[in-house]
């Protein structure tokens, strides 16, 4: 694998995607046969493999009685020449003479003191297989030259599906590397719109350590040209893509915290773009505004003349930066953001504050405290915008027409919101 990201390291390496592909492919070499083979024991394993995980050494003769022939026949194979694999053999015995003369062995080998030891051994084992063999065949898979491009990351996002295993983050390096140059090139393409959906497929199918891994890998150009994608998906007409969109950017932000402070400002300033397709007309401010969303937002005359439609793209906007802004703090940072919220009462507030502090203090609890700050940031940046439109209303004067269009475009967006 070293070999592969040296060479996509090179200056010299080829920009063509085929050309990069027949220059991988050179110097990888591995026995597509085998890895089928191995991939296709695993799957039918993996029943077994959770079960054990799950239930540990004393439910473990449960467990592979319990077992259908196929899964049974699969851990068979991968256990082969391992201590474990008497054991296994024994529930492979369909004859019910054999079964009586082995019934002595079964209890001397469940009675082996170190069984447990054996057991978590080989799943772990097991584990390392499964993550070096389904690396080894979705990168073979990447590297195969397509008839069509566009169907060769379907394939890939088919084999996520089919393959329920970790894939090495040198691997997902590679890929995305493969497809860099295809988002500079049309970041609204076919080609780039299915490489974003097959990051997104890996990202939501991963934890959060895992997706902290998938997003180093992704060069800094390639996160903001991302980024930019979501954004504007935000906005479109298909449901279906506002909500891929929508959680892809949560994701990002989520975890695009690991990123040094130079390109955390770089995703900040992309996120606060006033961007031209947010409006129905030119924007009407000038890109220097830093608070340009709070100031139309809270703006009677403008709401009054702007789309519901507008509204809903500036407030999915206001959304999204405000909880960025909170998921890219420290913890000091997050704890004077949440303070400043006058809306927050004071036992909320604490609560939030003993979970950041919990989170700083406490790594090896990383995963929930990091999942807490994350609904915590939801729940105040949906909280800070129902702030924002109180205080448009209060602006509001029931004299002024102007201000009553505006009343009705917001509650017209409330209505909306609600049926969606």
């Amino acid at each position: 694998m070293k070999k592969l990201v040296d060479l996509i390291h090179m200056q010299t390496r080829p920009t063509d995607l085929d050309q990069l592909r027949t220059c991988l492919s050179s110097q990888f070499n591995v026995n597509k046969y085998e890895l089928d083979q191995q991939l296709l024991f695993l799957k039918s394993a993996h029943p077994i493999l959770i079960a054990l995980k799950e239930r540990g050494v004393h439910q473990l003769v449960q467990t592979l009685d319990e077992a259908e022939e196929p899964a049974l026949n699969a851990f068979n194979q991968l256990t082969m020449n391992q201590p474990l694999n008497k054991l296994v053999k024994l529930f492979l015995i369909n004859n019910t003479k054999e079964l009586e003369q082995a019934r002595g062995l079964l209890i001397d080998l469940v009675r082996q003191p170190d069984l447990s030891t054996i057991l978590n051994q080989q799943l772990d084992s097991i584990a390392r297989d499964a993550i070096k063999t389904m690396s080894q065949r979705y990168l073979l898979l990447a590297l195969e030259k397509p008839t069509c491009e566009l169907q060769k990351i379907i394939a890939l996002r088919h084999f996520l599906t089919e393959n329920p295993f970790i894939i090495q983050t040198e691997v997902l390096w590679i890929i995305n590397e493969l497809y860099t140059d295809e988002l500079n090139k049309d970041l609204y393409s076919p080609i780039s719109h299915a490489y974003i959906t097959l990051i997104y497929d890996l990202l939501i199918s991963m934890n959060l350590s895992q997706q902290r891994e998938l997003i180093r890998t992704i060069n800094q150009k390639s996160l903001l040209l991302i980024i930019q994608y979501s954004l504007k998906g935000m906005t479109d007409d298909a449901l279906s893509q506002q909500h891929m969109c929508t959680h892809l950017l949560r994701l990002l932000c989520t975890n695009a915290s690991i990123r040094d402070r130079a390109s955390q400002r770089l995703i900040t300033a992309t996120l606060n773009q006033p961007d031209s397709y947010l409006f129905d007309q030119t924007p009407p401010l000038a890109k220097s505004n830093a608070n340009w969303l709070f100031t139309l937002l809270t703006s009677p005359d403008y709401i009054a003349t702007c789309s519901v439609r507008t509204l809903k793209r500036l407030s999915d906007r206001y959304k999204i930066s405000s909880f960025w802004e909170k998921q890219s703090s420290n913890p000091a940072r997050f704890t004077h953001i949440i303070e400043q919220q006058s809306y927050l009462g004071k036992q909320i507030k604490s609560s939030i504050n003993q979970i950041v502090e919990f989170h700083s203090t406490h790594q090896e609890a990383e995963q929930k405290t990091l999942i807490k700050k994350e609904k915590i940031a939801q729940f105040t940046t949906n909280i800070e915008l129902t702030e924002l439109f109180l205080q448009l209303e209060q602006k509001c004067q029931p004299e002024n027409r102007n201000h009553q269009k505006a009343l009705i475009k917001l509650y017209s967006y409330y209505q909306q919101s609600h049926s969606m």
